[in-house]
Order: C-alpha cells, then sequence, then structure tokens
C-alpha cells in the first residue's frame, strides 16, 4: 500500500507529507531502541505499528479521489486474517523446529492470500487473465 501510495505521490510531487511520516517512525523507532527495546521481535512489532502510520499517511495524502479506488474490502479482509493469525501466534501456537515455524508460515501465507483472493473480484479476474 505504501508503494502505491508513493508512486501517485511522486507522480503528482506530492512528497512532503509522505517523507514526514517516514521520518517521524525513524525517530519514534530510534526512541524505541534507546529505550531499552533491544529485542529483535519488539522492535519488529514497534517497526510494523510505524509502517501501518506511514501507510495511513500516505493513502491520507493521496486524496478522496485516489482513496475512492482502493480495494477496502480486500484490505479488511487480509487485514483480519493477519490479525488472526498473529492472535495464535501470541497464544503460544508456535511451532517448536524451524521446519516447523517455516511451514506453518506458509499454511499462514496461504490463508491471507486465498481469503484475499475470495474477498476481491478484481484480483480474482487479473489472476483468470
Amino acid at each position: 500500500m505504501i508503494a502505491v501510495a508513493l508512486t501517485v505521490l511522486a507522480a503528482r510531487a506530492q512528497m512532503k507529507g509522505a517523507v514526514a511520516a517516514y521520518a517521524l517512525a525513524l525517530v519514534a523507532l530510534l526512541a524505541a531502541g534507546a529505550a531499552g527495546l533491544g529485542d529483535g521481535a519488539r522492535l519488529m512489532v514497534v517497526l510494523n505499528g510505524l509502517l501501518c502510520v506511514v501507510a495511513v499517511c500516505a493513502v491520507a495524502a493521496m486524496g478522496a479521489q485516489a482513496r475512492a479506488w482502493m480495494p477496502w474490502r480486500t484490505i479488511a479482509v487480509a487485514l483480519v486474517a493477519l490479525l488472526a493469525v498473529a492472535l495464535a501466534a501470541a497464544q503460544g501456537l508456535q511451532p517448536a523446529s524451524l521446519f516447523a515455524g517455516l511451514a506453518a508460515a506458509a499454511a499462514a501465507a496461504a490463508l491471507v492470500l486465498a481469503l484475499s483472493w475470495w474477498a476481491s473480484t478484481d484480483l480474482r479476474a487479473a489472476l483468470a487473465r
């Protein structure tokens, strides 16, 4: 989503908002690291949250007309699927071995892709070509 929004903003020469969002995200990430969140897993959660904020800022900067063509239903379905996977991982449903972890990650990715395909007529049409 960030890549599409940045492409639109760059084509319009309206990058100031996106650059500011990235700068604030970088400062926040550095502050989190300085505050003692040196654990890689925690920093990754912070980084993912900050990138979500950057995505929201970039999409907001595109304006109402550009936001009108965004596939919001597909995005919502994918988000719910990702949250379900994250909740399962948070509940301790994590595999014991590397191979099992890779298989679980592949299954989770397949679930998210399948639900996104199901939710989007545009995606199904594009993949049918």
